[in-house]
């Protein structure tokens, strides 16, 4: 269903006076036009809902929609809606006796009206604005404003509007007891109302001309059209017009003495009380409505609060547990970290010790070959005495093989206590750079080892010149011959994450 069919329902249920229905179709069709995005809708739907609101006693409801309404015409520049909007503000202003605001609201109407040569609205502000005038019985500016927009009605030839004004230029020239006009125009708006059969108006006009013909002395024919009025109120079943018809029936029947009086008296008092009884039924089923109303609102108020608090905590629940979780993590990652870097101190400090080790043991190597050098020297020594061939071929076999062990054994001790230690540096140099030889891998070891050239041609029985010479060239084959990269420090970086002792 659309927005409009539902405030179409919402406008017949509010005529049958079937208001919590009313109520509902309307806010129905201002969801929909809102859900549409459809501006002109929803205001209207506001509007309505405000004039339901005001009727049932609802003030600040009422007043509220109204001003919604009327903000979103004067953002969408709706000027028939504010018009309307203005109207229905001004006019609750007035039934609340607050005749400045009814004013400038009126006012307000008339001048947007003008603006936007609204004819038809320019016409009901001018007329509403003399109405206010008359009920403050400023006759003269009241007369004003009926004969402009008589004019108007006149030339928009608007039958019904043309005798309301001529009904209320009647009320105005009787109250400046000008009875020639007064009854001029009242004949001119009973003849407008009996052609077009407006029972309603034509009720209100005999009821003036009962009050004309009361003042101008004339009471048959003031109590002709009060009688007129009460059968006309009694066929259309409505006590707001037989109440004053009989009110007026019985001051011209206690004012001339007549026999009827006390029965147009008893009937008087019996219709207002059975209209009091019944306004008051009324007036408690409209309180006892606008306090249901005012209770679905603050539960709705409580139900949308509640669920606020409820995401809030929801949230803050979920903030905490994120906090939480990032804390346990920090906490978590802190001791990876730590043990991480225990671990790390750890290796590096088996590292250093196995590292001294192995530098112990090849200073030991070194000693030892030292002793061997001393040794081959006396065997020779001891050579130069001998004179027996058969002894000096032992003696040289003897230096032959010692010379040729030792280093053999020097190297292969070496080699693997360095493996135990660096346990993928050989594999990665060869991998890495395939074109070294073996005493370069040798010499690689070595300087790993942070051994001098000295300490190096000691160990291996070279002079420090070819120990040199050797290092350049292993810098020439590892790529760093023009770069200031200390060779010991590129190759520590080969195998940098020692065998865990």
């Amino acid at each position: 269903m659309t927005a409009a069919h539902y405030l179409t329902v919402a406008k017949k249920m509010w005529k049958s006076n079937q208001y919590n229905a009313a109520i509902k179709n309307a806010k129905l069709s201002e969801k929909i036009a809102s859900e549409n995005h459809n501006a002109i809708e929803e205001a209207d739907a506001i509007r309505i809902l405000g004039l339901i609101y005001y009727e049932i006693g609802y003030f600040e409801k009422s007043n509220d929609n109204a001003f919604r309404a009327l903000k979103i015409y004067e953002k969408q520049k709706n000027s028939k809606g504010q018009i309307q909007s203005l109207n229905n503000i001004a006019n609750a202003f007035a039934d609340q006796k607050n005749v400045s605001k009814a004013t400038y609201f009126y006012n307000k109407s008339l001048f947007l009206s003008k603006n936007a040569g609204d004819s038809v609205s320019i016409a009901t502000a001018l007329h509403n604005i003399g109405y206010l005038n008359l009920e403050q019985k400023n006759y003269s500016i009241a007369q004003k404003y009926f004969e402009e927009s008589l004019k108007i009605n006149s030339r928009l030839r608007d039958e019904i509007k043309i005798g309301m004004s001529c009904s209320t230029l009647g009320e105005v020239f009787l109250s400046l007891g000008d009875y020639t006009m007064a009854l001029n125009y009242y004949m001119k708006a009973k003849s407008i109302f009996e052609k077009s059969d407006s029972q309603m108006q034509l009720a209100t006009t005999y009821l003036n001309l009962s009050h004309y013909y009361e003042e101008t002395g004339d009471p048959e024919k003031s109590r002709a059209y009060a009688q007129k009025v009460f059968d006309l109120g009694k066929k259309l079943n409505l006590l707001p017009v037989q109440i004053p018809a009989a009110e007026r029936l019985y001051k011209i029947d206690k004012k001339a003495n007549a026999e009827n009086a006390d029965h147009s008296g008893l009937l008087y008092y019996k219709l207002r009380d059975s209209l009091e009884s019944g306004q008051d039924l009324t007036k408690i089923a409209q309180l006892e409505m606008v306090y249901q109303l005012e209770k679905a609102e603050q539960q709705a108020v409580i139900k949308k609060q509640s669920k606020k608090y409820i995401f809030i905590i929801g949230a803050v629940i979920c903030i905490l547990c994120v906090v939480i979780f990032i804390f346990l993590m920090y906490i978590y990652i802190e001791k990876r970290r730590k043990k991480t870097v225990k671990e790390k101190e750890v290796l590096e400090e088996d590292l250093e010790l196995k590292n001294k080790e192995l530098t112990l043991n090849v200073m030991s190597m070194m000693k030892s070959k030292t002793l061997s050098q001393d040794l081959i020297s006396k065997l020779l020594e001891i050579k130069n005495l001998v004179t027996s061939d058969q002894a000096l071929q032992s003696l040289d076999c003897i230096i032959r093989d010692l010379k040729k062990d030792h280093e053999k054994d020097i190297w292969k001790d070496f080699e693997l206590r360095f493996k135990e230690v660096h346990t993928s540096f050989y594999n990665e140099l060869s991998q890495r750079f395939p074109n070294l030889s073996p005493n370069e891998i040798k010499t690689a070891a070595f300087i790993r080892l942070n051994l001098s050239s000295k300490d190096i041609a000691e160990l291996t029985g070279k002079r420090v010149e070819t120990i040199e010479i050797s290092r350049y060239r292993l810098r020439k084959k590892l790529g760093i011959t023009n770069q200031q990269t200390n060779l010991t420090t590129f190759l520590s970086q080969l195998n940098h994450n020692p065998k865990a002792l």
